[in-house]
């Protein structure tokens, strides 16, 4: 009985090892095919060009406590930013989106506000004096949300829900100089879902 067990055993592991063989010759293979389609190629050539202004032109506006994720400047040179989500900075900091005065970080619009945002993602100001966010449903939120404040008063002055499954990973957006339609790049997430340029037109929604 000893002897038939030992040999089953055997056997066992004999057509593990010869599983295991067969994934490590697939593994193999399937890196080959990928280092054949998107590997090889010519180092990238050095472009660079010596600076058009010395060093000294440069200027630290503010040290970050987290990564930031976007940087909108206003027409009257107001600087606006936002913690990129990816760093998840909520989790430590009260605040994520800011307006930068003075070498200081100002919650924006106030401080009541921070608690509401689901994660910005693009930022921008328009003529017409409005910063606007977009904040992508992504994989944590259930509806992607377009926001825009009124600079001059700090007031919400427009917010669009895209409907459920419309503008899932829309990541930066732009105003038209008349500041009627919003354009937003919604990249997709890979082959699974088509990335799209989506034109909203601000007064009809």
């Amino acid at each position: 009985m000893e002897e038939v067990r030992l040999e089953l055993e055997e056997e066992a592991v004999s057509k593990l090892l010869k599983v295991l063989a067969a994934l490590v010759v697939l593994l193999a293979a399937g890196l080959g095919l990928v280092k054949l389609k998107y590997g090889g190629g010519e180092p990238y050539p050095d472009v660079s060009t010596a600076p058009l202004l010395p060093e000294s032109a440069l200027e630290t506006l503010v040290t970050l406590d987290y990564p930031p994720g976007n940087v909108a400047v206003a027409a009257d040179g107001r600087i606006f930013l936002a913690y990129h989500p990816f760093a998840s900075a909520q989790r430590f900091s009260d605040a994520t989106v800011f307006e930068l005065s003075g070498g200081q970080l100002r919650p924006f619009p106030d401080q009541a506000w921070q608690a509401r945002y689901q994660g910005v993602f693009g930022m921008t100001a328009d003529a017409q004096g409005r910063l606007w966010f977009i904040e992508p449903r992504g994989l944590d939120h259930e509806r992607t949300r377009l926001l825009a404040f009124d600079l001059r008063t700090g007031s919400q002055a427009f917010e669009y829900w895209f409907p459920a499954g419309e503008a899932q990973f829309t990541q930066d957006l732009r105003v038209a100089p008349d500041g009627n339609t919003v354009y937003l790049a919604d990249t997709g997430l890979f082959r699974f879902t088509a990335a799209n340029i989506i034109a909203l037109d601000v007064a009809a929604r």
